[in-house]
């Protein structure tokens, strides 16, 4: 089991570098570092709730966040890796 979880923590951290990586290369803005939430930071509120809302038309549940629960104008959609 351990060593199983070894093997899930490396994979999860290299799917986290390559969506950081492709999506760096695409011009996207991600917020923090080394870690399987990534914020990908949009700005405009509306932007935000309609990229999550196309996301999940095409089955990949994000989650947009605006003000209040962040600062105005920092609008933004959580992804989440998964080891997957």
């Amino acid at each position: 089991l351990i060593d199983r979880g070894a093997a899930l923590r490396a994979r999860l951290s290299a799917n986290a570098a390559h969506f950081r990586k492709d999506m760096s290369k695409l011009g996207f803005t991600l917020a923090g570092a080394d870690h399987p939430i990534i914020p990908v930071m949009l700005g405009d509120a509306s932007l935000a709730q309609e990229m999550a809302a196309r996301m999940l038309d095409k089955g990949v549940y994000v989650i947009g966040f605006a003000f209040p629960v962040v600062p105005k104008g920092q609008a933004r959609i959580r992804t989440q890796m998964s080891a997957a």
